[in-house]
Order: structure tokens, then C-alpha cells, then sequence
């Protein structure tokens, strides 16, 4: 074989080699990326950050008693327990289910911060980014 040919052979088996580790980092970056909630990632919190992260949000039994867009107030129930948040924290979902994201990291009055990927338990106002309810809530 001359040494065109192999030159060519293996310059094609390099380039198909690289496309296939690209499309292989791809598909895992969008698996590890967490769509787990498909269609909720269009949704800014109070702060401009989107509402769902990586793994930050939960189904959850979201009740919802009063929203007042004007004055920017909602009073809604996360799991049961009653939270005061903003109006622009909680959106209708867009399917039939309800979920609670809340902030990983947070500065507290005093100053100090945290960083915790667990949730609050129970759900806290300040830690709460978005929560969505359904229709019937």
C-alpha cells in the first residue's frame, strides 16, 4: 500500500474516531444535564435564575390559596407547609404535575453562605426558586 493511501486510511479513521467521541460527550452532557422535568426549563425565578437546575427540583404536593400578581405576593402550601413567596415564583405547570425547586446556595440576613444540594426539609421561603402547580390546585 503506498504511503498516500495510508495516510488518507488513517486521517479518516481519526476524523470518524473524533466525530464519534463528539456525538458520545454529547448525548452523556445532555443525559447528565438533568432534563428531568421536560418543558420547565423556559421558567425564570424572583432572581432571573432558571427555575429548575441539574437536581434541584422535586414532585411535590403544591397547594396554591392566594396569588396576587400586582402586589407581588403568593401564599402556597409546599408539602404542607404554608410559604409566603413571590408572585413571580410560582408557575402553572404545563402538564398535570407539581413541583418544588429550591436554591442550592443562599446567604443568610446575616451574611454568612451556604451550600447544600439537599432540600430543606420542611420547605423554607428563602430556599424556595420556583414551585409549579396544576390547574386543579
Amino acid at each position: 500500500m503506498s504511503d498516500d493511501l495510508q495516510t488518507w486510511r488513517a486521517f479518516w479513521c481519526t476524523l470518524i474516531l473524533y466525530i464519534a467521541v463528539g456525538v458520545l460527550v454529547g448525548w452523556l452532557w445532555t443525559v447528565a444535564r438533568g432534563d428531568h422535568l421536560p418543558g420547565l426549563d423556559k421558567y425564570r425565578g424572583v432572581d432571573g435564575v432558571s427555575c429548575c437546575g441539574d437536581q434541584d427540583c422535586q414532585a411535590a404536593a403544591i397547594q396554591v390559596y392566594a396569588l396576587d400578581i400586582v402586589q407581588d405576593r403568593a401564599l402556597v402550601a409546599v408539602n404542607g407547609t404554608l410559604l409566603e413567596l413571590s408572585a413571580k415564583a410560582v408557575h402553572m405547570s404545563p402538564s398535570q404535575d407539581t413541583y418544588w425547586c429550591w436554591k442550592n446556595g443562599w446567604v443568610t440576613d446575616d451574611g454568612r453562605a451556604f451550600w447544600d444540594t439537599r432540600p430543606p426539609e420542611p420547605p423554607t421561603a428563602e430556599r424556595t426558586r420556583c414551585v409549579f402547580f396544576s390547574q386543579g390546585a
